[in-house]
């Protein structure tokens, strides 16, 4: 629904009032959460229900959804969970004045204070379990104490919607980031030579096609198994990025141990036997993320 804000000057309310579109700034807070989690690319599937799953007054109490509108749901959209905004609320202080402290700022700005805190309440609920897995709470503020150029009047009818909708966009990502991975892009170190086959594995690799290095990779392993231990744990290095790439931690954990394994018979390459440590410890922290986000979702 709408809420309207008054002005005061000097503690009376004065005839200025502000509509704020609660109903508007709800529904971009679910679309933007929506959008974050299908971003992510972590569920096979997003989609966004388009209609309100509530049409009472009771807006600041969590009312869970019954077990029946939860079977109607997941054969509706096909899903297998229920991810809900059950409640999203703001507290806001706001004042726009002409002077401070004996400092006038005259007719083309005015001072601003905005303290406005959010709070959204969302649950979750999965096929196959009667009641929700969990309701939990996120919030968060915006603090606003600046000049703004600008009719003190118009900036006071402006600035509200503009911080509530902004915080309403904060609250979402927080909200996205607590069911779905926070991707963080990292580089890793690919060996190469001027050898036809680590050539020909670098162009597979180029374009993506991981197996196809992989095994190439893993000839050249195998070839100098009695030839080069430095070769050797490079080429390991390398398979274990392929298998990560393909997703398969558990594999890429493998090789990278045999890499480091052999790197322990290897001098001067301090920096590489480092790096690939830190890799190993990469990986074991994405393995128990995924073990994490398993458990989640009762995986």
């Amino acid at each position: 629904g709408e809420q309207i804000i008054t002005l005061k000057v000097n503690q009376k309310n004065a005839d200025v009032k502000q509509v704020i579109e609660m109903d508007t700034i709800l529904w971009a807070t679910t679309i933007l959460t929506s959008k974050a989690i299908s971003d992510a690319n972590f569920f096979k599937k997003t989609s966004l229900y388009q209609e309100a799953l509530r049409n009472d007054n009771e807006w600041l109490a969590v009312k869970p959804l019954t077990e029946e509108k939860c079977d109607s749901l997941y054969k509706e959209s096909e899903c297998n969970v229920i991810i809900t905004i059950d409640r999203l609320a703001f507290d806001m202080q706001h004042a726009v004045v002409n002077a401070v402290n004996d400092i006038v700022v005259g007719p083309d700005g005015a001072f601003v204070y905005i303290k406005c805190r959010g709070l959204l309440s969302s649950s979750v609920y999965l096929k196959n379990r009667k009641s929700r897995l969990t309701a939990f709470n996120i919030q968060d503020s915006i603090n606003i104490n600046s000049h703004i150029q600008g009719d003190s009047v118009k900036i006071f009818q402006d600035i509200p919607n503009i911080v509530v909708t902004e915080l309403g966009n904060i609250l979402a990502k927080k909200l996205a980031f607590c069911f779905v991975p926070d991707w963080v892009s990292t580089e890793r170190t690919i060996y190469t030579s001027s050898n036809s086959q680590m050539l020909k594995a670098d162009k597979y690799f180029e374009k993506k096609e991981w197996e196809n290095a992989r095994k190439l990779w893993e000839e050249l392993f195998y070839r100098e198994e009695r030839n080069s231990d430095i070769i050797q744990a490079r080429m390991a290095i390398n398979i274990g990025t392929a298998y990560e790439m393909e997703d398969n931690l558990i594999m890429s954990v493998y090789w990278v141990q045999k890499a480091i394994n052999i790197y322990g018979n290897v001098e001067k390459v301090e920096n590489e036997k480092q790096n690939a440590d830190q890799y190993l410890k990469d990986l074991n922290s994405r393995l128990q993320n995924n073990k994490i986000l398993d458990l989640q979702y009762n995986e």
